[in-house]
């Protein structure tokens, strides 16, 4: 399991892209009773900036490649070594997207009808890709969803058994959402608890506080809207830290799936702007 964020957004006369992610992998582990079950572990590197391009690049789901291998090379690894032994063969977002779905497409096995109803439609994994492009003769965020599953943007235009690259915000949409005073989000990983706890929850308390305090939470720049991610994830780690679930008459503690430092990135007009781990 894990937790990835990437935003697109606009504070004041500032443009930018806040991404976010754990470190946390969980392996099937057999028990002294010979039982398999969860465990997690820290240290894996799922966010990474792509200095050629000015953007960011962050995966869920796939923690080795080839995917169907037991000795497949960790995932962090395989990802730095593709950038840097592809990068005479991209010069744009769209030009790295269109080849990792190519290579992905050769190691990550085809899913199963039964597999996608399993999963309701999910892929077992993804890429998250984000940067600045030209557009209109000016520095427009994008973002790039490499994966396999349903598109929840495109629909029925994919097939959605295989590894596709898909853009599910256009420059022309982001523009389109900053012009409504929106942002663009899109998380992926075990996020459904993050998901009910930041729209069920946290967005209300941050509008209590600012009416009721007067406090802006956060700060409206990049980087703080990095921070505050870092800040979530964080917070739903430590609910991981001390949860359980009920088994058989007793509580079992639940695996660590979201925990460890916490990666961001945040990139503005101008390039990359802070990349840090803690």
């Amino acid at each position: 399991m894990t937790l990835i964020i990437t935003e697109l957004h606009r504070f004041g006369p500032e443009r930018g892209i806040a991404m976010a992610s754990d470190t946390a992998v969980t392996e099937d582990s057999k028990t002294v009773e010979g039982l398999i079950e969860d465990r997690a572990f820290f240290g894996l590197t799922k966010l990474l900036p792509v200095q050629k391009l000015n953007a960011g690049i962050s995966y869920w789901g796939w923690t080795k490649m080839p995917l169907s291998a037991k000795s497949g090379v960790w995932m962090d690894w395989w990802l730095k070594k593709f950038l840097v032994t592809k990068i005479g063969d991209y010069n744009s977002i769209p030009e790295l997207a269109a080849l990792l779905e190519k290579e992905l497409r050769l190691l990550v096995p085809r899913m199963q009808e039964e597999e996608l109803e399993i999963n309701k439609g999910i892929g077992n994994g993804g890429m998250h890709l984000a940067g600045f492009v030209e557009y209109d003769h000016k520095k427009v965020p994008t973002f790039w969803h490499i994966h396999n599953g349903i598109s929840q943007v495109l629909g029925d235009k994919i097939d959605p058994h295989i590894v596709n690259a898909n853009c599910d915000c256009p420059p022309e949409k982001y523009l389109e959402l900053e012009r409504k005073g929106m942002m663009y989000q899109t998380r992926n990983g075990d996020y459904e608890p993050y998901a009910r706890f930041f729209e069920e929850h946290l967005l209300k308390f941050c509008e209590e506080l600012y009416s009721k305090e007067g406090y802006i939470v956060p700060i409206p720049t990049t980087d703080f809207a990095a921070e505050f991610l870092r800040t979530q994830i964080k917070f739903i780690s430590g609910i991981y830290a001390v949860a359980g679930k009920e088994d058989k008459g007793s509580i079992k503690r639940l695996a660590r799936g979201i925990g460890g430092n916490v990666t961001t990135l945040t990139i503005k007009e101008t390039g990359i702007q802070n990349y840090r781990e803690s």
